[in-house]
C-alpha cells in the first residue's frame, strides 16, 4: 500500500524488483554457466515460487488490496477479475519463459562433453587443451 500512496516508494520498488531481476538471470545465463546444474536448479526454484504467486492471484477468493476495488472498474473489471488475470499473466508466459530457459540450460548441462566420463572423451579433451 506504500507504494501507492508514494511515487518515491513506488519507484524504489519497482527498481528493486528490476535489479534482483537483472542479478538472477545473469548469474544463470553467465555467472553460472560453468555450473549449468546450479543455473537450471536456480530457475526452477524461481519458477516454483513465480508459480505459488501466480495460483495464490489467480485462484484468490477476495481482492488482496482494497486500492484496486474502484481502479480495475475503470478497464471494465472487478478487482477480483483483475486481480486474477494478474495471476494468469504471471503464470503462463512468465512460466513458459521460466521453462524455456530451464529446459534449454538442462540440455545444455546433459549434452556438456566434460559429463561425459568415457576416457576417450577425457582424453580428447585434454589433448586438445594442451594444444
Amino acid at each position: 500500500m506504500a507504494a501507492l500512496e508514494s511515487e518515491l516508494v513506488h519507484v524504489v520498488e519497482h527498481g528493486s524488483f528490476v535489479a534482483v531481476s537483472l542479478l538472477l538471470w545473469h548469474s544463470v545465463l553467465v555467472g553460472l554457466a560453468a555450473a549449468r546444474g546450479v543455473a537450471v536448479l536456480v530457475v526452477f526454484t524461481a519458477a516454483f515460487q513465480s508459480t505459488v504467486l501466480s495460483a495464490l492471484f489467480t485462484f484468490a477468493n477476495s481482492p488482496w488490496y482494497e486500492t484496486y476495488l474502484s481502479t480495475a472498474e475503470a478497464w471494465g473489471l472487478r478487482a477480483l477479475d483483475d486481480q486474477r488475470l494478474a495471476g494468469v499473466i504471471m503464470w503462463v508466459p512468465g512460466g513458459l519463459l521460466y521453462l524455456a530457459v530451464g529446459l534449454t540450460l538442462f540440455a545444455m548441462w546433459i549434452h556438456d562433453p566434460e559429463l561425459d566420463g568415457s576416457a576417450s572423451t577425457r582424453a580428447n579433451n585434454h589433448a586438445t587443451s594442451t594444444e
